[in-house]
């Protein structure tokens, strides 16, 4: 085998392996953009369902709170069905039903913040893979430019053809000149057949 044929199959080889690594990094991408996106779906969810349950908790606190300070209000002697002992625990019960929704609406603030992070990465992860699947069309075109260049340069068209004017043929020792290349002491054979 010739060195131009080694050094285009050389090319051709090194194009296809550029491609193809630029192709599996589009691929590996969009993975891990989706795998990114899952993680943060299960953070969210892990968010809500820890909210859920310590709210329950919370709320139950808060009646034996109440209990507790009705039960002070019932021990003093305090008639608490109207006026201020029932002013008071209106506005504790409100207060700490409202230190509930609030650490609810945290809750479910954090866990759209998870989902918009995770949308997020599957956005990120399919521009890059865009970026890599226009890197690997660029490596394919330059390579075929490349390679087609190189067998003009041999003096062959890439569909196997010779040039119009392409040089001279020599058989025997001694040098032949084609397409600015010179080839001497070996037998070669160049121009139209």
């Amino acid at each position: 085998m010739s060195f131009a044929v080694t050094a285009i199959s050389l090319a051709v080889v090194s194009t296809g392996l550029s491609v193809y690594g630029q192709m599996e990094a589009a691929a590996t991408a969009k993975k891990v953009g989706k795998y990114n996106a899952k993680v943060a779906e299960n953070q969210a969810l892990q968010t809500e369902m820890d909210a859920a349950e310590n709210i329950r908790r919370q709320r139950i606190a808060n009646r034996k709170a109440m209990s507790m300070q009705m039960g002070k209000f019932a021990k003093a002697g305090v008639v608490i069905n109207e006026g201020t002992p029932l002013e008071l625990l209106s506005e504790s019960a409100a207060t700490l039903e409202l230190e509930v929704q609030d650490y609810n609406r945290n809750a479910r603030v954090q866990g759209q913040n998870l989902r918009a992070q995770g949308a997020m990465s599957i956005y990120t992860g399919n521009q890059q893979a865009q970026a890599y699947q226009i890197g690997a069309a660029s490596t394919l075109l330059s390579g075929a430019s490349s390679v087609a260049g190189m067998g003009y340069n041999m003096g062959t068209k890439p569909g196997g053809g010779v040039p119009s004017g392409a040089g001279s043929t020599s058989f025997g020792s001694g040098s032949a000149s084609s397409q600015g290349l010179t080839f001497s002491g070996t037998t070669a054979s160049f121009g139209k057949p």
